[in-house]
């Protein structure tokens, strides 16, 4: 196989594999992180950060 042969198939499979990821992430239906439901009872912490001396 000549270097174009190889360069060919390398960039093939790197754009097929670009492409159905692409596809994969754009199929997220809902938000991340948004609570939609809560049933019974939760504790609610918030993270505490150092502040600057």
């Amino acid at each position: 196989m000549t270097i174009l042969g190889r360069i060919a198939r390398t960039t093939a499979v790197t754009t097929g594999a670009t492409i159905l990821l692409a596809a994969w992430a754009s199929a997220e239906t809902k938000a991340v992180g948004i609570v939609a439901s809560l049933q019974g009872t939760a504790t609610v912490q918030r993270a505490s950060t150092p502040h600057p001396a």
